[in-house]
């Protein structure tokens, strides 16, 4: 069993992640977020490496609910976009208007 070196170098959780958001008809990426999580002051700290470990499950369950609180977000950053791109008058829209 590992030890962590001292109380306040105690184990704790970092998780690197990411969304990537693919176009539908050519898959090619159009949109890629990395994610990082990890609090400052987490109360999910272990003395030992083991007790990390058997607390994967818990980890898993609030990665999740974590990523799953970004989609609103997401959803809103990507309207906007929409709506910007739309505003934008494309080649064929300005050789009309002329």
């Amino acid at each position: 069993m590992r030890e962590a070196p001292g109380p306040l170098n105690s184990f704790s959780r970092i998780v690197f992640s990411g969304v990537v958001i693919f176009d539908a008809k050519s898959l090619t990426p159009i949109f890629t977020k990395p994610l990082y999580f990890q609090k400052i002051s987490d109360p999910d700290s272990y003395f030992t490496y083991s007790g990390l470990l058997e607390d994967l499950p818990h980890a898993v369950n609030a990665l999740d609910e974590a990523a799953m609180s970004l989609v609103p977000k997401f959803g809103e950053a990507l309207k906007a976009a929409d709506d910007v791109a739309k505003a934008i008058p494309t080649t064929s829209q300005a050789s009309k208007s002329e």
